[in-house]
């Protein structure tokens, strides 16, 4: 648990959500899953196009291969020679316009169930929306595909291909298929992830930006909302923080997890304490005799 987790559990009040906050975080799950399908197949063709551009650009290189043993200078230069002709920036571009078009998609959708659940009436900002698509831009380098990576990657093939006696087509079948996957075992997995954290990540920094153009200062963060599962995420739920620290929470979620954060309505104001004036008494006219 974090320091701010930890004096949140401590400090921060708790409450029971209202019906309007129940049904905003199921809207947001109901969102998350619709926009994370499409965004998952944009992503997966996106690695297959990689896949192919380096099976092509492999097939070249190896295909004058007649020795296929074991070399690990030979692969090394070869590694090297496939991993320069791929086009790195090619896919960021391709990556980056996926990004860009399904986040466009969840903070519309967001701000659109903020409206209508929360009655905020709230737009968000040009200049605001356009800082969201920039950071969905600088998330594409967390995907780290760099010449450095791609090259020991592609050794890496090469030397456990050889190692099997595979033949050129095997070998650009496999380098193709570690380039697509990653670090996974194969790359719908990759895209699955991709997706689900992106979309995620997507929908929380709209939320964010609604409520703050919407004058809320505070959220509640609901978490555990699918069973307990983890002490911390227990700890959080229901706890009342400033929309600052609720960003914060929702940063430190851990993949998969269930937290959102919904606008906490304003408190209202104390009735006055203040005496109010008597009403002025009209004097009863004497009655006649």
């Amino acid at each position: 648990m974090s320091i701010l987790a930890d004096r949140v559990a401590r400090e921060a009040p708790r409450k029971r959500p209202t019906r309007k906050q129940i049904r905003l975080a199921r809207e947001f799950d109901i969102d998350i899953a619709k926009y994370e399908r499409g965004f998952r197949v944009d992503i997966f063709k996106v690695l297959k196009k990689l896949g192919d551009d380096v099976s092509d650009i492999a097939l070249e290189v190896l295909r004058d291969e007649k020795n296929l043993k074991k070399d690990a200078g030979r692969d090394a230069m070869l590694a090297g020679e496939i991993a320069a002709r791929l086009n790195v920036a090619g896919f960021e571009t391709d990556m980056r316009v996926v990004y860009e078009k399904n986040y466009t998609r969840i903070m519309r959708a967001t701000q659109k169930r903020i409206n209508a659940t929360m009655d905020l009436g709230i737009s968000i900002l040009d200049t605001n929306e356009a800082r969201i698509l920039a950071k969905g831009a600088e998330r594409v380098k967390l995907l780290n595909l760099t010449k450095g990576n791609t090259t020991r990657s592609v050794f890496r093939e090469l030397s456990e291909g050889r190692s099997e006696g595979e033949a050129v087509a095997q070998l650009a079948r496999r380098i193709s298929d570690r380039v697509k996957a990653g670090r996974f075992k194969k790359p719908q997995t990759r895209a699955t992830l991709i997706a689900r954290t992106e979309t995620t990540y997507a929908q929380k920094m709209a939320a964010a930006e609604s409520y703050r153009q919407g004058g809320v200062t505070e959220v509640m963060i609901m978490d555990s909302r699918k069973g307990s599962f983890d002490d911390d995420c227990d700890a959080m739920d229901g706890r009342i923080v400033s929309l600052q620290e609720g960003e914060a929470l929702m940063s430190e979620e851990h993949p998969n997890g269930t937290r959102r954060m919904v606008a906490q309505p304003p408190k209202l104001d104390e009735p006055s304490l203040t005496p109010t004036a008597e009403p002025t008494k009209i004097p009863t006219p004497p009655s006649s005799t």
